[in-house]
């Protein structure tokens, strides 16, 4: 499979299992309506605020659990700029999912997993995690998902 065929799959398989966690779901392609231009994270888990309490003493609409950004083929610059996205989302967690590249090496797939790390260990390390495919494939499976969804 292309690398942008397993990051939409990954992509739906992480919307899915927050759905099956209770949280609702969202990719967000419309940044822009933030005013968040190439901020958009590729899965939300969230909440909706009861539309009764929004807005009272700064109560916003929804609130942003974790916030997924699926690593493909992404560069360093594109991993800094997704830790970034993050940070405007005003997520409690933010996690990279790091898909080894088709042929990759160990070694490179471990220098971007080490890379990560880096940066995270300079912006808010409590509030980044790094997970791999097996990590996300083994939580699809404890909750129920045994299939690639499609």
């Amino acid at each position: 499979m292309s690398p942008t065929i397993i990051h939409s799959v990954y992509c739906r398989k992480l919307r899915e299992i927050g759905e099956k966690l209770g949280f609702k779901t969202a990719w967000d392609s419309s940044g822009e309506r933030e005013g968040y231009h190439r901020a958009n994270p590729d899965c939300i888990w969230y909440q909706s605020v009861q539309p009764e309490l929004v807005g009272m003493k700064g109560i916003p609409g929804k609130i942003n659990f974790i916030v997924f950004e699926v690593l493909a083929t992404e560069t360093e610059k594109a991993m800094r700029g997704s830790l970034l996205s993050f940070s405007l989302r005003d997520a409690f967690r933010g996690v990279f999912v790091v898909l080894r590249k088709k042929d990759e090496l160990d070694k490179d797939y471990q220098d971007r997993i080490d890379y990560l790390k880096k940066i995270i260990q300079k912006s808010e390390p409590d509030r980044f995690l790094i997970w791999e495919a097996s990590d996300v494939d083994g939580l699809a499976k404890r909750v129920g998902i045994s299939k690639d969804v499609n």
